[in-house]
């Protein structure tokens, strides 16, 4: 992908849109932009094939804004961060819809308590100022009630999309946990 990225580099380079100095910067955020929308394609042609369309809208509707907002697990590649998402999406949107209306309340709760509790998770190679990590917390415990509250009314109209989208908190709030409690490695 590096190689696909450079080229596009040079291509806008050679135009003037850009200068020597933001090839570092572009080729990151040309993986970053391909890596995030290849994995949202894959995602929903995943649902899609499964007939999950639905569940699998809801599960990343929930998952993407509280892993943003809470920070979390980082893989150590582009490709396990790929197949790692895939696969708990996939999980989650099929099990999601098997959960009974008890076990929505709890895990929609567990999450809210390990938000309250721990978000956001903020990654060594993003380090924050003590005003800038309270506004996050602020932000993500805010987050994680809009969610919850969500969860709750999307209970007694969709029982089954509640279901995956209860399965998509407790992920988000499990890989905030993760992260906490795995050491980082730099590649």
């Amino acid at each position: 992908m590096q190689a696909i990225a450079q080229k596009w580099f040079y291509a806008f380079l050679a135009t003037g849109a850009l200068d020597a100095d933001d090839r570092d910067i572009f080729i990151y955020g040309f993986e970053v932009l391909v890596s995030s929308v290849g994995t949202l394609v894959a995602t929903l042609l995943f649902g899609s094939i499964a007939a999950l369309t639905a569940e699998t809208i809801a599960y990343l509707a929930v998952f993407t804004p509280v892993r943003g907002g809470i920070g979390g697990f980082h893989a150590s590649s582009a490709r396990k961060c790929f197949l790692l998402t895939l696969s708990i999406t996939a999980v989650g949107t099929y099990w999601g819809r098997l959960l009974t209306p008890w076990l929505i309340v709890a895990m929609t709760i567990t999450s809210l308590l390990l938000i309250f509790t721990f978000a956001p998770f903020i990654h060594p190679n993003n380090p924050h100022t003590p005003t800038s990590q309270h506004m996050l917390r602020a932000r993500a415990r805010t987050l994680g009630v809009a969610v919850s509250i969500t969860i709750g009314i999307a209970c007694n109209f969709q029982p089954s999309l509640a279901a995956v989208m209860a399965t998509a908190f407790f992920t988000a709030a499990m890989g905030m946990l993760a992260g906490k409690l795995m050491p980082y490695q730099a590649k």
